[in-house]
């Protein structure tokens, strides 16, 4: 049997408890309306900052310098933008635009052009990995990558840290972050190169860089460049409309 002293003791400490039990819904009730107020609070500050951003994307066809700014580039990498938003941003700086039927494409180089004649998925907005699926997706995001000159490689550590931007972490990234990145880069290096410019003057200015290079090497006793085929690199759009 238990011995009195333990049963009384038993059921003194399980009166307290029962007393705290009805002094912590007490305070839960007197503290609940100021947590709900703190919530709501937090809650419409998320909403009015996320509803302050501008949109991504201008309504104009060609790119705009606002689209092209750090800031709204960043917001791609920080993933506060739809893989569809990322597709149509480099899109537009592609050359490709939207007509009543498809795409049209004539603003884009003719190489690029004559691979993707439909502007291709860079990000892979079904997330779906398996190879029959993704691979198409890849190989654009490759070319993609390919397009963009040495020295422009390193753009998005540059410009992308004046806005606060550090790079992802190793162990958090993915496939999605990774093109997004590329991306993101590719924008960079299309403003600092091509908005703005025509294509027919980037088409000159290539072979122009092609006949000097072969000027090099004939003084040289190399073999030459060939001018006659356009670069591969995506097109730029023409001069910027006003943001």
């Amino acid at each position: 049997c238990v011995p009195e002293h333990d049963t009384k003791m038993a059921a003194r400490w399980q009166h307290r408890l029962s007393q705290c039990v009805v002094i912590l819904g007490v305070a839960d009730a007197l503290v609940a309306p100021w947590r709900v107020a703190w919530q709501g609070r937090v809650l419409r500050a998320s909403v009015s900052e996320a509803s302050s951003q501008p949109p991504l994307l201008a309504e104009s066809a060609s790119p705009t310098a606002a689209e092209l700014a750090n800031e709204n580039i960043v917001r791609l990498v920080r993933e506060e933008c739809t893989d569809e938003e990322v597709n149509w941003l480099v899109w537009k700086c592609l050359g490709y635009r939207r007509a009543e039927e498809g795409w049209d494409a004539t603003l884009v180089f003719p190489k690029w052009r004559e691979k993707y004649p439909s502007p291709p998925d860079l990000v892979g907005v079904k997330r779906v990995y398996s190879r029959d699926v993704d691979e198409p997706v890849l190989r654009a995001n490759q070319a993609l990558v390919n397009s963009i000159p040495m020295q422009y490689k390193g753009g998005i550590k540059k410009h992308l840290a004046e806005v606060g931007w550090t790079g992802y972490m190793l162990e958090g990234l993915t496939p999605n972050k990774t093109r997004r990145a590329q991306c993101a880069n590719w924008l960079l290096y299309y403003r600092e190169a091509l908005f703005g410019r025509s294509l027919e003057d980037l088409v000159a200015e290539k072979e122009r860089d092609i006949a000097a290079e072969n000027q090099r090497l004939r003084e040289t006793g190399q073999s030459l460049k060939v001018a006659s085929a356009p670069p591969a690199e995506p097109a730029a759009a023409p001069p910027p409309e006003p943001a």
